[in-house]
Order: structure tokens, then sequence, then C-alpha cells
């Protein structure tokens, strides 16, 4: 597992016409915000995806890329950044071979769903961002070895690979705040 101040080892990814991509790439020439998603099913990455796609050109206006990577196949990550109408890259990582280069781990089901967190999916839900049945199943279904157990996580990684911030999730539910990755990148300039 990647720590702060490390470099990240250079590990392949797909871009979405199924053509592989290794990750140094992504920051050879400016920091990259490098954010994963828990499956395709989850409310909170959703909604986080929707906040970042109204702050993207903050992030832009930084200096850096925004970046989402998703544990599904080449297509089922197409058709998801396509629905959100996301105007930032998002990679797919079918084996989840980057999920456990940067250290993010599963969390039992039955732990996941505490009252706290199903309360914030039922506010989720009223506000609209609760995913369709088409979603979830993409998520359960997936033949990629995709889980459902999945957490997410943030980060942001310099020119030349060095890891500057870094923000895996314990619960289902967590998101870093957009004012602390914009703050991080500041730093990290």
């Amino acid at each position: 597992m990647v720590e702060i101040g490390q470099v990240v080892a250079d590990v392949e990814v797909y871009n979405l016409d199924g053509t592989p991509l290794g990750m140094h790439t992504l920051w050879r020439d400016t920091p990259v915000v490098l954010t994963f998603l828990r499956h395709f099913g989850c409310q909170f990455c959703r909604a986080f995806l929707g906040t970042l796609r109204g702050v993207y050109p903050e992030f832009v206006k930084q200096g850096a890329a925004l970046v989402a990577v998703a544990q599904g196949t080449p297509a089922q990550t197409a058709y998801y950044r396509h629905s959100l109408r996301l105007p930032f890259p998002m990679l797919a990582d079918p084996t989840r071979t980057v999920f456990r280069a940067f250290g993010l781990g599963q969390v039992p089901l039955h732990a996941a769903l505490s009252p706290q967190v199903v309360g914030r999916m039922v506010h989720l839900a009223a506000q609209g961002t609760l995913p369709g049945v088409g979603d979830h199943l993409r998520a359960m279904t997936g033949s990629n070895g995709s889980s459902l157990a999945q957490l997410s996580g943030t980060f942001i990684v310099g020119r030349g690979g060095m890891l500057r911030y870094s923000h895996r999730a314990t619960r289902i539910d967590q998101q870093p705040s957009v004012a602390d990755l914009l703050q991080a990148l500041q730093d990290a300039s």
C-alpha cells in the first residue's frame, strides 16, 4: 500500500475502449486527483461524482487532472461515465489491481449498513441520487470480480508519481470534502 511521500507503483488500468494504460502516464505532466468508486450502484459515489462534476473547473484552474477509477469492465465504465455526463476521464480496473495498490480494502456488508449509513442512503434517495435497478444489477452480476463490499478512496498524485494526499474510506459513505482536496492541491504545488 502506497503512503504519502512514496512513489506510486506503475500498475495497469484500461481506457474505456479497452486499451491498457500505465498509471504513470496520468501524472507525468500534471498532478492528478484520482478517485475510486465502490461500485456502479453506490449512491454515495454517484453523489460525490456529481459534486466533482460541478466543481471540475476549480481543479482545472489549479492545474490538476481529475480521473475516476471503477472496478467494472471498460464497457460498464463507459456506460456509467456517459450516464452521469462526467467531463473528466474514467478508467476501468476490472481486477481491482489498482484498488489494492492504493490500499483500498473491503468492509463486511453486514457492518456497512449501520443506522447512520442507511439514514444517509434514504436522504440521498430523497434527493434523487438513488441509482436505477440496472446499476445495482451491473454491480452485483459482474463476472469481473467486482465487489459490493469494496471501499472507495481519493488520492492526489503529484508530477512524477509521488503520493501527496490520501483519503481511504473506512465506511461506505465516506468521501473527502472538495475544500480538503483543493487545499491539498495548493499545498502540493
